[in-house]
Order: C-alpha cells, then sequence, then structure tokens
C-alpha cells in the first residue's frame, strides 16, 4: 500500500502542470509555484513511509468479507482523507482550465479536450468511489 500510496501523488501534479502546457499558460510555471505544488505530495510521501509512528494516513486495517471473498480495507485517516482533496483540487483545476479553452477556441481544442477530460475523469471517479467506499 505504501508504494501504491507513494507513486499515487504524481498524477494530480502531472496533470496540473500538462494541462496548463497544453492551454497554453506555461507562463504560470516558475520554479517556485511547481515547487509549492510539490510540498503537500513530499509531505504525504513522507507520512505515509512513516505512518507506523503517527496512524495519520492509515489507522489500520480492516478485513471485509463478501460472499466469496476477502479484502484488506485500510481505515483512513486525516492526512489520507487531506491528500484525496489536494489532488481533487488539482484535477478539478486542470478540468476547469481544459473546459474554459475548449469553449473560447475553435480549433483543435474542440475534439481533444473532451478526450482528455475522459482520460482524467475515469480514473479519478474510480479512486474516489474505492476512498470513500
Amino acid at each position: 500500500m505504501q508504494l501504491q500510496l507513494t507513486l499515487s501523488v504524481v498524477v494530480p501534479v502531472a496533470w496540473l502542470v500538462t494541462v496548463l502546457e497544453y492551454t497554453g499558460h506555461p507562463y504560470w510555471l516558475t520554479r517556485k509555484r511547481v515547487a509549492l505544488l510539490l510540498v503537500e505530495p513530499a509531505v504525504f510521501v513522507t507520512l505515509v513511509w512513516s505512518n507506523g509512528a503517527h496512524r495519520l494516513v492509515f489507522r489500520s486495517v480492516e478485513v471485509a468479507t463478501g460472499p466469496e471473498t476477502s479484502t484488506l480495507v485500510p481505515v483512513w485517516g486525516l492526512a489520507h482523507w487531506g491528500h484525496l482533496a489536494y489532488m481533487l483540487v488539482l484535477i478539478l483545476a486542470g478540468g476547469v482550465l481544459l473546459i474554459r479553452t475548449m469553449l473560447r477556441t475553435n480549433d483543435h481544442f474542440q475534439g481533444q479536450v473532451p478526450a482528455l477530460l475522459v482520460a482524467i475523469t475515469v480514473p479519478t471517479v474510480g479512486h474516489s468511489i474505492h476512498a470513500f467506499d
């Protein structure tokens, strides 16, 4: 679980950076701003790997049993919920930028933006459903 949580911090920041470049806002990507975007992921990864000392990411792991299967289900802590909120804000910000660009232009963005939105919406909804059980 630690490796999965560690790798998950990359996607929302990479998404927003990609959208900023794609929509013609690369000037926003100064070193300082990118560094600020990476503060929360760095703190979260640190909390993930030191979770045993504080239990802020996940408090415990429970066994959920179904008719034919058993699954380990984490009981999420405060840091996980904060990280999830941060991820969703970055993804939403990128989506808003894409929609805004699509509405303001008549060129190739018109067809590509819906594909990009579907590409980020499907895994985000799946992850959210899993997180909220």
